[in-house]
């Protein structure tokens, strides 16, 4: 009886070391993947809207994959801390069950077969976090894509301070985390990772520089120490 008695414990350990394990930022079998274009068009009298979207709805079918979602321009004050999209700029945002460097090379060569796009360049993602999942679907309005990277090591901490963080910060202030994305590429030792948060405005964006909510506060100052120096640039967009 005892010695079965150890056997049941081994097996709960195991069974628990197993989860934790599964819920690491790595990478796993059941991890969505997503490609991430930035690309132009001519000019805006060259495709319309729906056109814009018929392209990367093709581009998508042909990949094997869905849109995950797609970014456009916010106009922005001059001063403001972000690398805007120009008008006719955009990211687009595919969704694949699985991932590897060809789906990024494969949804770029589609998207440069159109005539009509300019400059794709395709970076290929996994999630980490996903808080939007399926089509996104939060409203428009102002949304910031953050890359920051962290050295390895340290990347699950972060990926913890970050949650831990979320927990109060966005209700709070009424903002919504899109999602959390590590890069898939070849460089040794340093994590790159994408933030995705929607604001309903630019001016809440502001106010949440000056965070007065405690929690979240420590948890933000904790997980900027951790950062590599320089990274943390942000994009600012709207949804298509």
């Amino acid at each position: 009886m005892i010695t079965n008695h150890f056997k049941v414990i081994a097996i709960i350990t195991w069974l628990l070391s197993s989860h934790a394990n599964s819920q690491d930022s790595n990478s796993g079998p059941d991890t969505q993947f997503y490609t991430y274009t930035n690309f132009s068009i001519e000019t805006s009298e060259s495709m319309s809207a729906d056109d814009i979207q018929a392209a990367i709805d093709l581009v998508a079918a042909e990949a094997g994959g869905s849109v995950y979602a797609i970014w456009n321009s916010f106009g922005l004050a001059e001063d403001a801390p972000f690398n805007g999209l120009e008008e006719n700029d955009f990211i687009a945002m595919l969704s694949f069950d699985s991932g590897s460097t060809s789906t990024a090379d494969r949804v770029d060569s589609l998207f440069r077969e159109s005539t009509r796009i300019v400059g794709p360049v395709t970076k290929l993602y996994h999630a980490v976090d996903l808080r939007v999942s399926g089509p996104v679907s939060t409203p428009k309005g102002f949304y910031v894509h953050r890359d920051e990277h962290y050295p390895v090591d340290a990347m699950n901490t972060a990926v913890s301070l970050s949650q831990r963080a979320w927990t109060t910060w966005e209700d709070y202030w009424q903002v919504k985390v899109v999602g959390l994305f590590r890069q898939v590429d070849d460089e040794q030792g340093v994590a790159k990772l994408n933030r995705i948060v929607w604001y309903p405005s630019y001016e809440v964006w502001q106010s949440t520089r000056n965070n007065t909510d405690a929690q979240s506060r420590d948890r933000f100052r904790e997980r900027r120490q951790l950062l590599i120096e320089g990274s943390g640039v942000a994009v600012a967009t709207n949804r298509f």
